[in-house]
């Protein structure tokens, strides 16, 4: 019926809103490595792209927020 087609569209919409909300809250890159002789930084995104600290707040591939801050 239209209302179960109207509350699938819905439902279907907070999950693509939870997905770019996920995507939006920067996340620690994976086994970040340091270049001790000029201090470049690098590490992997979820997604598997290898992403660099000086260029990238946001994965290339997936759109992924980076959080590049150090551990306290």
């Amino acid at each position: 019926t239209k209302e179960i087609k109207v509350i699938q569209e819905l439902v279907d919409k907070v999950h693509y809103y939870k997905k770019l909300e996920a995507r939006a809250t920067p996340m620690k890159p994976i086994d970040i490595k340091h270049d001790k002789l000029d201090g470049f930084a690098f590490g992997e995104c979820k997604c598997g792209t290898v992403v660099d600290k000086f260029e990238n707040e946001f994965c290339n591939r997936c759109g992924q927020a980076l959080d590049w801050s150090e551990d306290e």
